[in-house]
């Protein structure tokens, strides 16, 4: 299921009509009808719900309606279905819509292409450096026969790895909210950490394939599907 919040005021007129324009989007795509709800005027509420007017509903944390946050404390007005007035809330077709492309690729997913991209990354770690000179002849007449020259790339790997690892760390970062939250990213961030030292600062073993290990475990944690997206406290009184 993908990520859904409905951000209102108070004192905001349209909540209701938004709430029972997501609810029957929802159900007609076959879903349960929950989601998060924020009162954006309480303390409590998260700063991305603030920076939305009254009422906002947000798919895997992007406005269904394509706006963008402009921290007013004001009520927002959207395009109607027939395109004859504005209206006060979010029209049924449109969050049908945001849902809908969200469900492709969203959170309800297990999602192999956020565990290869760690791939390249682990695989530039484990490339052997060309440290010794004695190998280098060895090298050397591997490569002749194969028809390459031999070049001493070992001065790259360290560069080429942490740009890797920067990348893998980027999967874990972006749009980790709707996901599984940022402990993943933080465990990536350790995994590249102790990779690093291991490889090519302390050349400990152990540190080394702890880290690959602990990236594995990360990509697969982020991986996972989102098996809910909260509850909605109207929907819970029906």
């Amino acid at each position: 299921m993908v990520d859904i919040e409905l951000i209102y005021s108070g004192d905001c007129p349209n909540v209701n009509a938004a709430r029972e324009n997501l609810k029957k989007a929802l159900l007609s795509l076959g879903l349960k009808p929950n989601w998060k709800e924020w009162n954006r005027q309480e303390p409590g509420a998260p700063l991305h719900a603030k920076a939305f007017g009254s009422p906002t509903i947000l798919v895997d944390g992007q406005d269904v309606a394509k706006g963008e946050p402009n921290q007013a404390d004001c009520c927002r007005l959207y395009v109607s279905e027939s395109n004859d007035s504005p209206v006060g809330a979010p029209p049924c077709s449109v969050i049908k819509t945001a849902i809908e492309e969200a469900g492709k690729g969203g959170t309800h997913r297990f999602s192999w292409k956020k565990i290869m991209v760690t791939v390249p990354a682990v695989g530039a770690v484990l490339i052997p450096g060309v440290s010794c000179p004695a190998c280098w002849p060895a090298y050397a007449g591997l490569l002749s026969s194969l028809g390459f020259g031999f070049v001493n790339y070992t001065p790259y790997l360290a560069p080429l790895a942490t740009i890797l690892l920067l990348l893998a760390l980027f999967s874990l970062f972006y749009k980790a909210r709707t996901r599984r939250g940022y402990r993943p990213f933080a465990a990536g961030l350790v995994a590249s950490i102790l990779m690093i030292l291991g490889r090519f600062v302390l050349t400990n073993s152990v540190l080394f394939y702890s880290g690959i290990l602990l990236l594995i475990i990360a990509s697969v944690w982020n991986a996972l599907p989102v098996k809910g997206v909260g509850s909605c406290p109207a929907c819970k009184e029906n």
